[in-house]
């Protein structure tokens, strides 16, 4: 049991560790754009705040995996 706990905490922290590089890398794509592509404010607004949306359920699944401890009282 405490394995499979262990487990689980392991992969809810690297899917929460995933999702805040995810967002660090595309931000630091918005200041400094790495193509034509990307020069245009409204695209690399739209495409941080798609990513950042995909990290928040990266890491909302994260934290959903970690064990439930019962309640008392």
């Amino acid at each position: 049991m405490a394995s499979e706990e262990w487990v689980l905490r392991f992969i809810g922290y690297s899917l929460i560790a995933a999702a805040l590089a995810l967002v660090v890398v595309y931000l630091s794509m918005v200041f400094e754009p790495p193509s034509e592509v990307w020069r245009p404010l409204q695209t690399r607004l739209l495409i941080l705040a798609s990513v950042t949306g995909m990290a928040i359920l990266i890491a909302w699944l994260g934290a959903n995996l970690f064990p439930r401890r019962p309640r008392r009282g």
